[in-house]
Formats: structure tokens, sequence, C-alpha cells
């Protein structure tokens, strides 16, 4: 038997998610938490170019990084 589909659920498709969990690590993790909340943590990030497969996952993790 192989996969025939994928469904990649990024709209809350199939289970509800948050990045609650991710943007309360990150901004514990930061040293300028004031930064961090200005800039809207890691819920403000565009993720869009990322699930289209427009850039690495080392650019993502760089610009990610730039938030933190």
């Amino acid at each position: 038997m192989s996969i025939k589909y994928c469904i990649w659920d990024v709209g809350q498709v199939i289970y509800p998610y948050t990045l609650d969990y991710l943007d309360d690590w990150a901004w514990l993790k930061t040293s300028d938490k004031e930064n961090f909340k200005n800039k809207g943590g890691v819920k403000k990030f565009n993720y869009n170019p990322y699930m289209a497969g427009q850039f690495s996952f080392e650019a993502w993790l760089e610009e990610m990084v730039a938030r933190i």
C-alpha cells in the first residue's frame, strides 16, 4: 500500500492548534523581552513563504531567531 494523498493542515482544518506554547517558550528564552513583545513574537511571523517552500528551514530559523 502506498500513500496517495497527504493533507497538510495549516488552517486548523483537521485539529485545533495554537502557537501560544511556542510564543511563551520563545519569550522565556529571549534576552530582550520588551523587543520580542513589541515585534509581536512568533505569532506575527509570516509563515506563508516557508509553507510554500520558497526558502529553506535554515533561512526560516534565522528569521525566527532574529525575533528572539
